[in-house]
């Protein structure tokens, strides 16, 4: 027989953790997401399966770290960053936010990747590559 656990959190334990896992401006700008997002962490945390889990709002840096660790891989961003992989997974898996100064350094980072093109990027295609074609030299001209 499955039980699901409970817990005693109060509004106020509420309000802290949803603080924590998506920031003061995303709890200004809809407090009701936020508040039902920590709902459904805190259950998900907890093994409660009755929950419907949607899937959680991040903040929009890390909803860009999130796309660069795809693209790139993580244990590279993490080197990148200086941080430790699982530091790095729990930022990107919504388990924790990163500290102001590494918030800050995640910014930059996208600020730089954003600017320069990644190592084995494609070029844009010379004429008569798009299609594999070779280019045929010109015929001469008779007079």
């Amino acid at each position: 027989m499955e039980t699901s656990r409970s817990t005693n959190l109060n509004p106020e334990a509420i309000r802290k953790i949803g603080l924590r896992l998506y920031g003061a401006e995303k709890f200004q700008t809809d407090p009701a997401t936020v508040i039902l997002d920590t709902i459904a962490w805190v259950d998900a945390v907890l093994g409660n399966s009755e929950t419907l889990l949607r899937q959680p709002m991040q903040n929009p840096v890390i909803q860009n770290l999130v796309s660069l660790v795809k693209a790139e891989g993580l244990v590279v961003i993490a080197e990148r960053l200086k941080v430790g992989t699982s530091t790095l997974r729990n930022w990107v898996s919504g388990v924790c936010l990163p500290s102001r100064p590494n918030l800050e350094k995640i910014e930059k980072l996208l600020q730089d990747s954003q600017t320069t093109p990644t190592a084995g990027a494609e070029q844009p295609a010379a004429p008569g590559e798009l299609f594999d074609q070779q280019q045929q030299p010109e015929p001469e001209a008779t007079s």
